[in-house]
């Protein structure tokens, strides 16, 4: 759904049930490519190799659980702000 109609932004995790939200961002990637699509990885995971993965797949950035919904809110509003002309 979301490769037929673009979102303004996606909240991802990394562990989900068929692939992993590193697997969905670089499918999204390679898509998308055109489109600066921002993805805010929303996760668990705090291995190193994690974050690096998914900042050299472009995610716009990377949130530890426990999160605080201002600091997601401030994120996803400063990746909306970018993506405007």
């Amino acid at each position: 759904m979301a490769l037929r109609d673009p979102p303004d932004a996606i909240i991802l995790d990394l562990n989900m049930p068929r692939m992993s939200g590193l697997q969905v961002l670089s499918c999204l990637r390679v898509q998308w490519s055109k489109h600066k699509i921002p993805v805010i990885l929303l996760t668990a995971s705090h291995e190193q190799l994690d974050i690096v993965r998914a900042a050299e797949l472009g995610a716009t950035s990377y949130m530890i659980k426990p999160f605080d919904i201002n600091d997601l809110l401030a994120r996803l509003d400063q990746a909306l702000a970018a993506r405007k002309p």
